[in-house]
């Protein structure tokens, strides 16, 4: 008698396909909506993070030019 008691609690705790289809839809339909928007961030991201770095590079040029007491040349190659 006791296992019936046991089994019983346990199919009340448990998940139906149904709901775990509906959790899976949800999270598909989230998930397209926010990737675009995370690609996005993303370039964002590089394009500030570019921006920066050639910002210091013409501050330190310009420090080194300070320093030097003379003209520097910027050179894309280098």
């Amino acid at each position: 008698m006791e296992w019936m008691k046991n089994s019983m609690n346990n199919k009340e705790q448990a998940f139906t396909l149904i709901e775990l289809l509906f959790v899976v839809g949800i999270v598909g339909v989230l998930a397209s909506v926010a990737i675009p928007s995370f690609s996005q961030q993303m370039k964002n991201n590089r394009l500030t993070s570019n921006a920066n770095q050639l910002h210091s590079i013409f501050k330190f040029a310009r420090s080194e030019a300070a320093k030097r007491n003379s003209d520097i040349q910027l050179n894309e190659n280098a």
